[in-house]
């Protein structure tokens, strides 16, 4: 029989091939029947002169991640912006090579050792990060689909998400201002599976009620906000370079629906569901299927190359190389199995 961790080894080659086969299907499907004249057109007409506002955009973003970061790790450590920013490229990068958003993973490991503190000790900062962005995406999608009508499959996918995200923030709220819990540590090495979860339990709920509900919550709150501003700035640039003409609301719903589609972990690079969900998007919107598949190409090469770039950098001045960040990953498995 095998045990538990060559189960977990092949459940999760399993996962991988599964994302592989996922992304395949969409790409056959975005491809089939496109008429392949659209993307020389695409590129023909491309206004060059948009790049450099693309690329701003894209960068700032980034930094804005950066920023919001720091905030919330500053009560297990301080790092510079550009320290932080730096990880998130790093992050980006492994997510661009290898599937799953392995480079979140990646990213939390490379910072809790320049704080020189527990992976789960950066785990409440990161969880936090994916809840904000969920209350502000979700609030977006409901006031634009209150003023632009979008599919009802995309009202479903956001009320999941707007309930998911609530609940989260539920559950923050609810381990920040709980007061009977044990405020030590066990006195005693976990032993048993159950000592180690609890032991895991107690180290996020204190790194969680490190950051509370004071001024460091809601200023990486309202940067969120305006992270998903400049992001949208961004995808709306790229749809100015290469001449889709649709009213601004509805470029901000393709935004949308290509972010809600690449939210879920995937192939690398968002292969395949960054073009399944712009095309999708693109062609409610009344754009011919051939062109909105050149422009999901164009946009992926325009927004995916500068991350590549700065994020090979980024790694490089860290001190890793692939196999350095494959280290990092097995560290994490490890770190999370014996915490």
């Amino acid at each position: 029989m095998l045990s538990s961790q060559g189960r977990g080894f092949s459940e999760h080659r399993l996962k991988i091939w599964i994302t592989y086969a996922l992304s395949a299907v969409a790409l056959v499907w975005v491809f089939y029947d496109v008429e392949w004249t659209a993307l020389t057109e695409q590129v023909q007409q491309l206004s060059w002169g948009w790049l450099a506002a693309i690329v701003a955009f894209d960068v700032l973003s980034f930094y804005v991640q950066g920023i919001r970061w720091k905030i919330l790790l500053e009560p297990v450590g301080q790092l510079s912006y550009l320290k932080t920013t730096q990880a998130i490229y790093v992050g980006m990068f492994s997510n661009e090579i290898l599937p799953l958003r392995a480079g979140e993973i990646v990213r939390g490991v490379l910072v809790s050792r320049w704080v020189k503190r527990k992976f789960h000790d950066i785990l409440p900062s990161m969880a936090l990060e994916r809840l904000f962005d969920g209350i502000w995406f979700s609030s977006a999608m409901i006031i634009t689909a209150l003023l632009v009508d979008v599919p009802p499959q995309i009202h479903v996918a956001t009320n999941v998400l707007l309930v998911m995200s609530v609940f989260g923030i539920a559950a923050f709220i609810w381990v920040v201002k709980k007061t009977h819990f044990a405020e030590t540590a066990p006195d005693h090495m976990p032993a048993t599976l159950t000592d180690k979860l609890k032991l895991a339990f107690f180290e996020i709920r204190q790194g969680l009620k490190q950051i509370g509900l004071g001024g460091r919550f809601f200023s990486a709150f309202g940067v969120s906000g305006f992270l998903h501003v400049v992001q949208a700035l961004a995808f709306l640039s790229v749809l100015k370079a290469c001449g889709i003409e649709l009213p601004v609301l509805a470029q901000i719903a393709v935004f949308l629906v290509v972010q809600l589609g690449i939210a879920i972990p995937n192939a690398p690079a968002n292969v395949g569901t960054f073009q399944l969900f712009t095309v999708l998007g693109l062609t409610f919107f009344g754009i011919d299927k051939s062109s909105a598949a050149a422009f999901s190409v164009v946009a992926f090469a325009i927004l995916t190359i500068p991350v590549l770039l700065l994020g090979v950098l980024s790694t490089l001045y860290a001190g890793l190389s692939l196999s350095a960040v494959k280290t990092e990953l097995s560290d994490a498995d490890v770190a999370e199995g014996t915490a």
